[in-house]
């Protein structure tokens, strides 16, 4: 009887040792087989693109500095013979735009690039390399941290977001902007949106902001070697739908490496001998969305800091009056507890005010230089060196000799002022605005504005004004930073305060805003998003600036100033209200 036992013992270990047996020899056949080996690599690929982006994200939304704003994109890290040693160090480099030729949206790029196997300047590559690992906070494990093998990804960015000599705000207004292919600056885009395309050519999106791709297995044709480094085309790949494809598709053969406006999401990565990039994007309704809420977090700070810097004594403690909506003055006015933000009219120079055409009816612009003006449009007219606007136009002289005391060229002379009071002229002059007293006029200038006669601000330089009747002292957002200011976000933040949270009954002993199911709101900002073509209440497009409330909020909720029951009791949508294609309002309290 032992034995037999004995015997089965010993079947039973021969059995668990096969099984063992078989067990690694799967293991070992799916660890070297190409198929499974290359889908853990892609699987691991994918976390790192969705790192990079959000790095990206982080580092645009975040630029504060003088000259940089939220929105703009790092420069792509490119090869460049200038720097030695000669690779790719990841770091953000210059030289990315050439604004006089923005004919493909993809801004020209003075660097140089492999043709037939031999590095060649090429003055006509595009805004496409490596993603400035550096710059964005990113790291890579190669320890010569020149990313020879190609693990950092290649990153594409439309020249909109690198180039502030066209595009001179980031705001949602640049969203739905046309596109002229010429630099004017608020009323059209200078440069394309990037383009991706799914596996069959169709359009995924046209309005791209970024492209991040990452090379998969090398293809037959490629080589990468360390030294000297390979080009782009060795690394991103190219796939052509054929003629006669499978609807829906676009036929043609589309390259991620041929620096164009079009990149494509390959068929499947994990498929041997097949183009296999990598393919993430940003398009520029999820970037701008992420600088709105960069935009309502530092409105939403600067009225906390309004409020506590309002009185010592927290009973006495009160928030500003809005402006009107469609008012791009934003002055303050008196008991308004909705609106904009209330800010002043900026002058940034002597060839460039922000004011308003509600608060400013007339707005006029005389050059310093001598030359007449010699033809206008729109609501505008001249007089000699004089320009009149009461509404979008502009004044011009077309010389036919160079005037040096104007400008050194043969160039047009222009004055322009858009719908919204925004005038630019380039060249230097003096702004005269006339407008209608408010009442109580409690009107304030400062800078190079000054208050020259009743009804009449001159603006010679940098300064600032704004034609109110509030009462209470520090009638405007004073601290706002200057990237804030020069984008417009004033005019593109939603702000409701309640009513015991005023000047007139301080100390929100009693806050009457509701926020989905949060209550006794003090403030709420509100970020309205791109203007829509249809919302939850309105059936035509939104229009800004507008004085309809419409116009900016989306739902019945955020528009019906209040319930039918109990109008003091404001009620807005909660923070977390999902966007759709007809609601992107984005709700921040500001306190409590």
């Amino acid at each position: 009887m032992q034995k037999l036992i004995h015997k089965q013992k010993g079947v039973a270990l021969i059995i668990f040792a096969i099984i063992l047996v078989l067990a690694a020899m799967a293991y070992l056949i799916k660890m070297f087989d190409p198929v499974a080996l290359q889908a853990a690599r892609d699987d691991k690929n994918t976390q790192f693109l969705a790192q990079a982006k959000r790095a990206l994200i982080s580092y645009s939304i975040t630029r504060a500095a003088v000259g940089e704003r939220p929105g703009d994109m790092p420069i792509p890290d490119y090869f460049a013979v200038t720097e030695s040693p000669a690779n790719y160090d990841g770091t953000a480099d210059t030289g990315c735009i050439d604004s006089s030729n923005p004919l493909t949206g993809l801004p020209l790029i003075a660097t140089s690039s492999f043709i037939s196997g031999v590095l060649t300047p090429r003055a006509t590559a595009r805004c496409l390399g490596r993603l400035p690992w550096r710059t964005v906070g990113l790291s890579i494990s190669d320890s010569s941290e020149n990313d020879s093998a190609g693990t950092m990804p290649w990153y594409a960015v439309s020249a909109n977001l690198v180039d502030p000599s066209c595009a001179k705000f980031i705001n949602p207004k640049l969203v739905n902007l046309p596109y002229v292919g010429t630099c004017l600056s608020d009323v059209a885009l200078s440069h394309r949106w990037l383009t991706v395309r799914d596996s069959s050519g169709n359009i995924l999106s046209s309005q791209v902001a970024a492209v991040l791709m990452l090379p998969s297995g090398i293809l037959s044709g490629q080589t990468r070697p360390t030294t000297p480094l390979a080009g782009v085309t060795n690394y991103l790949d190219s796939v052509t739908v054929p003629v006669g494809c499978a609807a829906p598709c676009i036929p043609g053969t589309y390259s991620n490496a041929d620096f164009d406006n079009d990149f494509i999401v390959p068929p499947s990565p994990n498929v041997p001998s097949a183009p296999n990039d990598q393919v993430v994007y940003i398009t520029i309704q999820e970037l701008m969305s992420a600088v709105e809420r960069r935009a309502t977090q530092e409105a939403a700070a600067q009225l906390k800091r309004y409020y506590t810097n309002s009185n010592a004594n927290a009973a006495n403690r009160f928030y500003p009056y809005a402006a009107n909506l469609g008012d791009t003055s934003n002055a303050c006015v008196e008991g308004s507890s909705a609106g904009l933000l209330p800010l002043s009219a900026i002058c940034k120079s002597n060839s460039d005010c922000v004011s308003s055409f509600i608060k400013t009816p007339s707005i006029q612009f005389t050059r310093v230089c001598s030359g007449n003006y010699t033809a206008s449009t729109g609501a505008c007219t001249f007089s000699g060196t004089t320009c009149t606007c009461t509404g979008a136009g502009s004044c011009t002289r077309n010389p036919t000799s160079i005037n040096n005391s104007c400008l050194s060229t043969t160039n047009l002379r222009r004055l322009t002022c858009d719908t919204s009071g925004h005038c630019v002229s380039n060249v230097i002059g003096q702004f005269t605005y006339t407008y209608t007293p408010p009442i109580p006029d409690n009107t304030v200038v400062g800078g190079a504005c000054t208050a020259t006669a009743l009804n009449t601000i001159t603006c010679t330089g940098p300064g600032n004004f704004s034609v109110t009747n509030c009462s209470h002292p520090n009638k405007l957002l004073a601290t706002m930073p200057a990237w804030f200011i020069d984008n417009q976000w004033q005019d593109y933040i939603y702000y409701a305060v309640s009513n015991n949270c005023s000047a007139a009954s301080t100390g929100c002993a009693a806050a009457n805003l509701r926020v989905g199911a949060h209550n006794n709101v003090h403030a709420l900002v509100i970020a309205p998003g791109i203007t829509l073509p249809v919302t939850e209440v309105l059936a035509a497009p939104q229009v800004r600036p507008s004085g309809n409330i419409t116009d900016y909020l989306d739902s019945l909720v955020n528009t019906d100033g209040g319930t039918p029951t109990d109008p003091t009791n404001i009620i807005f949508d909660a923070t977390s209200k999902m966007k759709s294609i007809d609601y992107n309002d984005q709700p921040l309290i500001v306190a409590p």
